[in-house]
């Protein structure tokens, strides 16, 4: 079986894409104030009245953000990615399946990262139930490449496998990073990893 914050988290990595040039150097001294969300439900999307808000509740995948940084422009669109990114990773841990969440947002080493998640979880019977709690903050920015910072508490997942539920042992808080990569404008998710140490 997968180590315990490989399946707790789903927890990927990938390469992440680390140019030399000036512009492309994170800035971490850059963290924009963070402030919640709205709690818009899966099937809302951004209210044309308030297009700054990004939906923090998914609750068909068992995904809630507690805590989204505020973001414009090309930080926005990094950021959004990521969103989906993990709103496709919460669908696959409760069907097994790849979805185009993941595809569409995700880089081919993370994908086949995810292609193996859904093998080990295909092969033991195994999905997750409950909802997993993320608090994101922005760790570095710059034109090409996105940090994001994650605490992931996972005290009210569970575990289903053969239709036996079970908590999910270990840290219930647990620290991830989140990069993404922009090339022609378009971001993309390169690497998520789980830390292992609690938030």
């Amino acid at each position: 079986m997968a180590t315990l914050c490989a399946v707790l988290c789903l927890a990927t990595a990938g390469c992440s894409d680390d140019s030399g040039a000036d512009d492309d150097r994170l800035d971490l001294s850059d963290s924009p104030s963070s402030s919640p969300s709205g709690g818009a439900s899966d099937d809302a999307s951004s209210d044309a009245a308030n297009p700054a808000e990004i939906p923090t509740t998914y609750r068909s995948v068992g995904l809630e953000f507690t805590k989204l940084p505020e973001a414009t422009g090309a930080k926005r669109e990094a950021l959004e990615t990521y969103v989906a990114y993990e709103r496709g990773q919460r669908q696959l841990s409760r069907t097994a399946k790849l979805n185009p969440l993941i595809t569409d947002n995700a880089a081919p080493s993370v994908v086949d990262v995810m292609t193996s998640t859904v093998a080990h979880l295909t092969s033991t019977d195994t999905r997750y139930s409950g909802i997993a709690r993320i608090s994101v903050d922005f760790d570095g920015f710059s034109a090409r490449q996105a940090v994001l910072s994650l605490c992931t508490d996972a005290t009210d997942l569970s575990l289903v496998t053969k239709g036996q539920k079970r908590p999910v042992e270990g840290r219930e808080r647990v620290r991830g990073r989140a990069t993404l990569s922009s090339t022609g404008g378009a971001w993309t998710l390169t690497d998520y990893t789980t830390l292992d140490e609690s938030c």
